[in-house]
């Protein structure tokens, strides 16, 4: 997969590999249930811009985060609003 929501896909399926990377908090982050987030990785169900951009936050935060984030501080409606803030700022 040559897209960027395939690289993030695949970013997802190793992260889900490793000793955290659980696709239950993965379903948190995003607001979304463990089965949707199953579907994604096996191409029954496709992400929506919104949960990409969730999914890329927590990819990338995770990565570089020392000490690890805590997930459970904001909810995914508090996540969206301040995307959509960020997103707003950029266009003025």
């Amino acid at each position: 997969m040559a897209t960027r929501t395939g690289k993030l896909l695949e970013k997802l399926r190793v992260w889900c590999a490793t000793e955290h990377g659980r696709k239950a908090v993965v379903a948190r982050f995003v607001g979304v249930s463990r089965q949707a987030v199953s579907n994604w990785l096996s191409g029954r169900q496709r992400l929506t811009g919104e949960q990409a951009l969730a999914l890329s936050e927590l990819l990338n935060a995770r990565s570089y985060a020392n000490p690890p984030l805590k997930l459970d501080s904001k909810t995914a409606a508090e996540r969206k609003a301040d995307l959509i803030k960020v997103a707003r700022q950029k266009q003025k």
